[in-house]
Formats: C-alpha cells, structure tokens, sequence
C-alpha cells in the first residue's frame, strides 16, 4: 500500500518530484465508498495540497 493511505480515509494525497523538478500530486481513492463519501474526502484531499502548496512556495496572485 503507498505511503499517505490509511484504510479508514479511502483517499491518499502522494506528492512526487518528476525528472525536471515538477511537482507531481496524485489524489488515489480506494474502496467501494458511496460518491458523496468520495466526493468530500477529495475536496479534503485538495485542501491538503493547498496548504502544503502555500506553505512551500505562498500565495499565487
């Protein structure tokens, strides 16, 4: 199983650097999980990236 998932959240955030130094993010979900369910552990999957992405480089404008 890769590194962020737990088997109680059904969806992983797994960050990457690609071979040019591009940050590569994947949000994975697992499971057989209703579409609502899905739907909000990915918007909470996006808030994740976001504040890591703030806290890395800042606000974009």
């Amino acid at each position: 199983m890769p590194e962020g998932f737990t088997p109680l959240q059904g969806v992983a955030v797994v960050q990457t650097m690609d071979e040019e130094g591009q940050l590569r993010v994947q949000i994975l979900q697992y499971g057989n999980i209703p579409c609502e369910q899905a739907m909000g552990l990915l918007v909470g999957a996006l808030d994740v990236v976001r504040g890591q992405f703030r806290r890395s480089f800042g606000e974009l404008e």
